[in-house]
């Protein structure tokens, strides 16, 4: 990992080696309080161009952002003490849909949640919950040359042992305090993407284990009120649900 400066990036990129090996050399910047990792992460891939299929995929860490956002613009509460990371890396899926690189990468980061024994769950489309609670968020994007994916780019937000609102929940409550230090959970935020990356030539494997992982039986349509029945998840990301006239693909 090439880092920015010492300290956190520093412990982050030990912990990382000695972790497991990594398929990507990560370019890391730590900031201890910005306004938003997907603001810094803007003017870094404007001052210095993403190079499509870098070995350097780029991630801005902040221990505070005092204007995170959330889906549709709404604020995430990013008080220290959880992983607020925006990243930019290559995406290989031959299809262009932002919709199944946030799912995939909700997928990743379950994977690693599950190993310690919680029933974290996907909240479509791109949420993690437990129970009721909200866990973590992610905002995928996909960046462009003319019609070609030049790579992707993801936020993501994960409570950790930060203060939460009412509808979330932190690792500490869940796993207790030695299983929710932060740089552990950076680690395993980037091992996520890494993972990610990887899902281009299982698509299908992808969206079944999506599809089981998914938070809720039914979608409720809020302007008839009808509750539809989830049937799966789309290649690119939608979600089909069964209504009165067939099937049909929900997409955001």
């Amino acid at each position: 990992m090439r880092v920015e400066s010492v300290g956190r990036a520093a412990a982050v990129s030990r912990l990382l080696k000695k972790s497991s090996p990594s398929n990507f050399l990560w370019d890391l910047r730590c900031k201890s309080v910005c306004s938003s990792t997907e603001l810094v992460l803007s003017r870094w891939l404007k001052e210095k161009p993403y190079l499509e299929n870098s070995r350097f995929p780029r991630a801005v860490l902040a221990l505070q952002q005092r204007h995170g956002k959330g889906q549709y613009g709404r604020e995430w509460q990013s008080s220290r003490g959880g992983v607020w990371i925006s990243a930019a890396f290559p995406w290989f899926y031959e299809k262009k849909y932002a919709g199944i690189l946030g799912l995939a990468v909700a997928f990743a980061l379950v994977e690693r949640i599950e190993k310690y024994d919680l029933p974290v769950k996907i909240k479509w489309p791109n949420d993690l919950v437990v129970g009721e609670k909200k866990l973590a968020g992610i905002l995928p994007g996909l960046i462009y040359r003319g019609n070609d994916v030049r790579f992707a780019r993801i936020g993501l937000g994960l409570n950790v042992y930060n203060n939460v609102p009412f509808e979330g929940v932190a690792l500490r409550r869940l796993i207790g305090p030695g299983k929710s230090r932060l740089n552990p959970w950076i680690v395993e935020t980037l091992f996520a993407f890494e993972r990610a990356m990887s899902f281009s030539h299982q698509i299908d494997w992808l969206c079944d284990q999506i599809a089981q992982r998914l938070w809720a039986k039914e979608f409720l349509d809020r302007a008839s009120g009808e509750a539809w029945r989830i049937n799966g998840i789309s290649s690119d990301g939608g979600l089909k649900v069964l209504n009165s006239l067939g099937e049909i693909v929900l997409r955001r």
